[in-house]
């Protein structure tokens, strides 16, 4: 783990120790100088930013996809590729709810913190919409095979869409209230030069009233 001024393009703080694998994601909270980070060894880690101190979150068993963490600090939200979703209560470092995707693996997540509810991108190509508050399934978005392996995912919940990111260089935009795929983009193949068309991190803005 390690700590950048993006201003002056340098490193002014690495974090050693805690995880066995590689570090595959992680999450934090600036406010409060807090970090979760995920594992291909299956451990989710708290750390603090400013002391470099550590809390192993003990759950998962395998590799740990993704992570999200509530900008307040109160909860955070891992998945791994088993299918299983956690939710971390950072007042007690323990986990108080967990969601098995039995439908397919976790590779991505993006969380609405104010109702709980969760989306999570699977190698099908499709999402899961889960609600955490009641730890049910909300139902599925799927793309009929036009979109594989999706690896990344960023919603706008106000706006009720979404928009993924697949290895195989795909982009997908997604109706949330309609749980239904409304257009997929795909890169060109080949790529020129040999680039990998993989899309390994997507973001949303609002532009204009």
């Amino acid at each position: 783990m390690a700590i950048w001024d993006v201003d002056a393009q340098e490193c002014v703080k690495a974090l050693h120790g805690g995880h066995h694998g590689p570090v595959q994601c992680v999450a934090a909270s600036w406010g409060v100088g807090k970090a979760l980070s995920g594992s291909m060894d299956g451990g989710v880690m708290l750390w603090d930013l400013h002391t470099g101190t550590r809390i192993p979150m003990q759950g998962h068993m395998v590799w740990v996809a993704d992570v999200a963490l509530d900008p307040d600090f109160r909860y955070g939200v891992s998945g791994s590729i088993d299918g299983m979703l956690r939710v971390w209560d950072f007042r007690v470092n323990s986990c108080v709810r967990t969601v098995r995707n039995r439908w397919g693996d976790v590779k991505c997540l993006a969380v609405e913190w104010d109702t709980g509810k969760v989306l999570s991108g699977n190698a099908s190509g499709g999402l899961t919409l889960w609600d955490l508050v009641e730890g049910r399934l909300v139902g599925f978005l799927e793309t009929a095979g036009a979109c594989r392996d999706v690896s990344c995912v960023a919603a706008d919940w106000d706006a009720g869409c979404a928009v993924t990111g697949s290895q195989a260089g795909e982009m997908a935009m997604w109706d949330l209230k309609g749980l239904e795929c409304v257009q997929v983009w795909r890169a060109e193949d080949p790529q020129p030069g040999g680039f990998d068309p993989e899309v390994k991190s997507i973001a949303l803005a609002q532009v204009g009233s």
